[in-house]
């Protein structure tokens, strides 16, 4: 079940301008093999018992490094998907639906882990069903600007509400490799307590999105739209 989210749609008319292209994409079709990357202490969260059954406590964020296709760098688009999963486990419906937001951060990459944060932001709490299926919505942030060929890309989810216990919340990865673009095989995590970063992961799996850039002479067309969607959101 895939859920429409209205900022994609704000956010999209930057990225559908002309000469758009899309540099990254392991975002679609939706590959039923998919789980959920969860972050259990990001934002003040201070409680990982009903956030995910076993694993990935100690970290504040996770993500894996990402290489652009194409020759286009300013990005005006990143999308990523929201999953609500049960993750295996059989006692995790609940009709109650569970709501959380996600932190998107850019990092430069610097021997082989995260460097200089580059970019972040939060999205709006998104609410998802709970059912016996996984529950999907697109998320949607607008950098508007210039990054470099390779970065590292990593996610968190915060303000978790109504959690089952068995339920898996995050932000949704898949096993298979993106069609435009590749991703490193290593995934990072940061310590919540320590800060600091590890190679937590080398399954090579990559986290669901879609990054879409635009020539340099679209910039000024994507920052008035930035304007305006920010000035919609302050109303």
């Amino acid at each position: 079940m895939l859920k429409s989210f209205v900022l994609a749609g704000v956010c999209g008319v930057a990225a559908a301008g002309a000469g758009a292209e899309v540099v990254y994409d392991s975002l679609s079709p939706i590959v039923p093999n998919t789980s959920s990357v969860v972050f259990t202490h990001d934002a003040g969260e201070t409680s990982s018992t009903d956030e995910i059954s076993g694993g990935l406590e100690n970290e504040s964020q996770y993500g894996h490094s990402v290489v652009l296709a194409g020759s286009d760098r300013f990005v005006s688009l990143i999308e990523l998907r929201a999953i609500s999963s049960r993750g295996g486990f059989p006692n995790s419906t609940s009709p109650t639906p569970v709501s959380f937001a996600t932190t998107l951060r850019i990092y430069s990459l610097v021997n082989e882990a995260p460097g200089q944060l580059l970019w972040e932001g939060t999205s709006p709490v998104v609410t998802l069903a709970q059912s016996t299926a996984a529950v999907y919505a697109d998320l949607a942030f607008s950098p508007a600007m210039t990054l470099p060929d390779t970065f590292v890309l990593c996610v968190s989810e915060s303000q978790i509400q109504d959690q089952a216990p068995g339920r898996w919340v995050g932000t949704s990865w898949q096993n298979t490799p993106g069609t435009i673009g590749t991703s490193g095989a290593s995934w990072y995590g940061e310590d919540t307590t320590t800060d600091e970063w590890s190679a937590v992961s080398t399954f090579g799996a990559t986290i669901q999105m879609r990054i879409t850039a635009v020539p340099t002479g679209s910039v000024a067309g994507v920052m008035g739209v930035a304007a305006l969607w920010g000035a919609a959101r302050r109303r």
